[in-house]
């Protein structure tokens, strides 16, 4: 009976603690919780993902950045589709975010109470996260949507795989939260699977585990949760090369970190924490009598190593899109569970006790009042949704008559190189193609796009130009008022070719242009064909020399599939079909040495078949790594589709490897 009072007791102390830690989020974050605005510079690019996946919701492909590329291999694909299930993506965005903030702080609060059993000790952990300065520079001023909701994950996992020590019936929740973790953002997958292995590394240590049993943990509880994604993360993994290092970026000083400096990028505060710094070395000095604690031990270690995380210990080796401050949030997770793990370790006497915790009562308070004048300052000032920013201007461009946008896929694609467009564009105009997107990372053949971009915009080189124009199926392109003088020229001096829509100076300075012989992304033509195992790109375009007047496909392996085919250019007459970008339908009229022009990258994905006799054709490469196929001379339609790569059927099989796994290390551990 007493046991179930205890229990009782517990529940009831969890219940206010929850209604307490949602109060403060609500008090410190109203504003932007309802605002309904994308807040943030970073937020709608990613929330163009979401408007993308709502047209499109079941697509591989993507069809509106670059020059097309995989959906999910670039970007961790939960957060998006859980968004897309609501139609008023701003006010949901925002809940979803600030929801997630009080999870992670109700996560570190229900982690504190399982290890110490003391609730002010917990509710002050729980607080101390809400005080930490930067958490509104990524959720407010840069917009880190999916990264920010992600972060609930790490106290949960860590919360649930201390509970499985003691009774596995928790080991399927947990596991659930790893999953979590890498599915909703890599970057916190990686944070969770490395601290859980600092934990099992650490455990071993400490019971003088052997390795057979260090290496059966680490089986058993970081393996599952890892093959389970491998569905999405094998593909992810195949294009890692472009993301292992290149990162780098603002690295907080100490200064910056106990919040003593005014730096300003984006916004303000990115890399403070405040109050529970100092709170976290006066209670450094309190635990040398207590430091047996093996749990505190743990996260003391685990904090100063993303302290060093932080602060730029990798150098230049940070994955591509990551700097260093962006650990600086994971970093106050650990140190708000340190000090609560501290202060329900420490033993002080009666009116001693009473004076630390008003003490630590008083600075809290001080850092929740420091932390609302922060997030209001980023609300009101560093928000990105005001007159002059990308999401006014694109709302107010969406209703200008000359716009040329669709929002459903047209057959071109809209040529510009600047983010004004790239971030906001495809929010506007889910089905719109563009030359750029939303960094480049995961980008199809990336030295390629980027010589497209210096031929056009940073060249006055007329040739290389065209060559790109028509090879990229552009139609209609932006000039920035930033471009160099000769390169704005080498367009206005050519208006047999080139027409000029509209020009825009306010807010932002640019003039919207028009290719008067463009050729569209899937076409039907005859030409001269040749395969080529070396070339040079540059020569090409500087020479114009594109498919108009030879196409040329690439063939690694010269005279196994040699092309030679003689012809004038023309362009056949042709209809297409495309509601899904994963399928593409072209119609024609049979005709010897017709191909088939699709410009979009080449992948692996890609599969190709002539009706009416259903044979598989060949895809083959252009020197800019677009699609060709060449039907025979009965064919009447072409269809390009998606299919699943050897890379998709690995993860899937892996995934239900990790099923099996699962059932394995449920049947096979053994709680302490």
């Amino acid at each position: 009976m007493n046991f179930k009072k205890i229990i009782l007791k517990d529940y009831i102390k969890i219940i206010i603690s929850f209604i307490i830690l949602g109060y403060i989020v609500i008090s410190l974050y109203y504003g932007p919780i309802v605002s309904e605005k994308p807040l943030g510079l970073d937020s709608i690019g990613h929330l163009s993902r979401v408007k993308y996946v709502q047209t499109y919701p079941f697509s591989q492909w993507k069809t509106m950045w670059y020059g097309g590329m995989p959906l999910l291999e670039s970007y961790s694909p939960l957060f998006f589709y859980l968004l897309s299930m609501f139609s008023n993506i701003f006010l949901w965005n925002n809940i979803l975010l600030f929801g997630s903030l009080f999870l992670t702080s109700f996560g570190i609060f229900l982690l504190v109470f399982y290890k110490t059993k003391k609730l002010f000790a917990s509710l002050i952990s729980g607080i101390s996260y809400l005080t930490v300065l930067a958490i509104s520079y990524f959720y407010i001023a840069t917009g880190n949507i999916p990264f920010a909701f992600s972060l609930f994950t790490i106290p949960f996992s860590l919360y649930f795989f201390e509970k499985t020590l003691k009774n596995k019936k928790n080991y399927f929740i947990f596991i659930l939260f790893l999953l979590l973790s890498i599915l909703l953002h890599i970057l916190t997958g990686y944070i969770v699977i490395f601290l859980i292995l600092i934990r099992i590394i650490l455990l071993s240590i400490f019971n003088k585990y052997s390795f057979g049993k260090f290496f059966k943990l680490f089986v058993i509880f970081i393996l599952p949760g890892i093959l389970l994604s491998c569905f999405w993360l094998i593909p992810f993994l195949m294009k890692s090369s472009d993301y292992i290092s290149g990162g780098g970026g603002y690295s907080p000083t100490m200064n910056d970190i106990f919040g003593n400096t005014d730096f300003l990028i984006w916004g303000v505060s990115p890399g403070q924490i405040g109050i529970i710094m100092y709170i976290f070395i006066i209670l450094l000095l309190l635990i040398y009598f207590y430091y047996k604690n093996k749990y505190m031990r743990y996260i003391l270690f685990s904090s100063v190593v993303f302290l060093l995380l932080t602060m730029g210990i990798l150098g230049s080796h940070y994955p591509v899109g990551v700097s260093p401050v962006r650990f600086i949030l994971p970093f106050s997770i650990l140190l708000s569970i340190f000090i609560g793990v501290s202060l329900g370790s420490i033993k002080l006497n009666k009116y001693i006790k009473i004076i630390f915790i008003g003490v630590i009562f008083i600075l809290i308070l001080n850092g929740l009042y420091a932390n609302y004048d922060v997030i209001q300052t980023n609300f009101n000032e560093y928000n990105y949704t005001g007159k002059h920013s990308r999401f006014n201007f694109m709302t107010n461009l969406s209703n200008n008559p000359n716009v040329t946008f669709n929002e459903s896929y047209d057959n071109y694609r809209f040529g510009t190189n600047i983010f004004l467009f790239s971030e906001t564009l495809n929010y506007f105009y889910p089905g719109q193609s563009q030359t750029k997107g939303y960094n480049s990372q995961g980008a199809l053949n990336p030295l390629i796009l980027n010589l497209m971009e210096r031929k056009i915009w940073e060249s006055d080189d007329l040739n290389s130009t065209l060559f790109f124009l028509d090879y990229f199926g552009i139609k209609y392109f932006e000039l920035d008022s930033r471009i160099d003088l000769k390169v704005i020229n080498k367009f206005s001096y050519n208006p047999e070719i080139f027409e000029k829509i509209f020009e825009i100076s306010d807010p932002y300075s640019f003039k919207m242009y028009m290719y008067r012989n463009n050729s569209p992304i899937i076409s039907v033509i005859k030409t001269n064909v040749k395969t080529v195992s070396d070339y040079d790109l540059n020569y090409l375009a500087n020479n114009n020399i594109n498919f108009k007047k030879i196409l040329y496909l690439v063939d690694s392996k010269k005279g196994v599939d040699e092309i030679d085919i003689s012809n004038e250019y023309e362009m056949i007459e042709f209809e297409w079909i495309r509601n899904n970008p994963d399928k593409i339908e072209v119609s024609f009229n049979s005709d010897s040495d017709s191909v088939v022009l699709f410009k979009e990258f080449h992948h692996a994905s890609w599969r190709a078949r002539e009706f009416p006799s259903k044979k598989n054709l060949k895809i083959y490469k252009t020197v800019t790594e677009h699609m060709v196929v060449l039907p025979s001379e009965e064919s009447n339609r072409v269809v390009f589709y998606q299919s699943k790569t050897i890379a998709d059927y690995i993860g899937i099989v892996l995934t239900f490897f990790g099923i099996f796994l699962l059932i394995y290390g449920y049947r096979n551990f053994r709680t302490r």
